[in-house]
This record gives structure tokens, sequence and C-alpha cells, in this order.
């Protein structure tokens, strides 16, 4: 699905996956470790997005009527980074959610990102879901996961992502 499509587009192409057969190693992909994952639900959604991007944004809370809808059960949501440079100088955002990841879990990195998405404040967010901010801080400005937000937009490109959001 490329774009900021609406509910019932995810809805369809769900109804469809979730009415078919269960061969979930499809549907693994090879570094699901190393990102963050919400729900695990057979249908997973890869999502290539960028957080001062007006159209993940609005993607976003697509994503979350999505669970609602489906719940975390059916639902699997691997999170991508794919920070466009004039929206994110230096992928600065896009390190300060990998190292809230790291010094958290998938869970808090999700609230955190919903705080983000929804226009809150960066720092004030990673106070928000219980983590200090000085060491958020000291882990973008040390560049530790900038490998890592380098890595998912080289995968994304792979993939054949030109812009985001893209699932």
């Amino acid at each position: 699905i490329s774009g900021a499509q609406p509910f019932s587009e995810f809805k369809r192409v769900i109804d469809s996956l979730l009415g078919e057969g269960d061969d979930d190693d499809e549907l693994k992909p090879e570094n699901l470790l190393k990102e963050p994952v919400r729900g695990d639900g057979k249908v997973e959604i890869i999502g290539y997005m960028g957080y001062n991007d007006p159209f993940s944004k609005r993607s976003w809370k697509t994503l979350d009527e999505l669970f609602r809808e489906f719940g975390e059960d059916n639902i699997r949501l691997e999170f991508r980074n794919f920070p466009l440079t004039f929206q994110d100088e230096d992928y600065k955002l896009a390190q300060t959610g990998e190292c809230v990841l790291s010094l958290s879990n998938s869970q808090t990195f999700f609230k955190f990102s919903s705080l983000v998405m929804n226009g809150e404040d960066t720092f004030s967010s990673v106070a928000k879901v219980g983590l200090n901010e000085q060491e958020v801080r000291n882990c973008v400005s040390n560049k530790k996961f900038l490998p890592e937000v380098l890595d998912d937009l080289e995968n994304g490109e792979d993939d054949g992502v030109q812009g985001t959001p893209t699932f």
C-alpha cells in the first residue's frame, strides 16, 4: 500500500490476508529482531515513515484505527525509519526513536512515537514515557543508532520506497 491511504484500503487488504493460509514464514522480515514491532498477528505491515512527515502522521491515526478494528492478535506492525532530509535534518528524530527503543522496549517506543506523531515535543515525549531525557540526548548526540537509521533507509530503497509513508 503506497501513500496515506484510508482505513478502508488497509481493511480490504487485511481482510483478504486473514482469509488465506497460515504460512507465516513469508511474513517475517530478515531483521525483525532489530525493528520495533507492535502486535503479533499474521497480517504484517511494514511501515516506512518519518516523524516530521505530515502524511506519516495522518497514517499513524489510520494504523491506530486498524489496531482498534482488528486487534493486536491479528496485525503486526513493524516500524522502519524513512526520514526525508528536508524534514529530519541529520536524521535526529529517527535516531531519537532508535535511542528510545534501545533504552526501553517496543511498547515504550510506540508510546513515544504516538506522542510525537500527534504533535508532542520530542523530548517532553521522552519524559512522558518514563525515560531520562539527558540519556536520550546523549544517545542522539553520539549518533549511536545512525547506522540503524541508514539501514532502514537502505532497506526502504531496496523495497522500492520513494516517499513516506509506504506500507
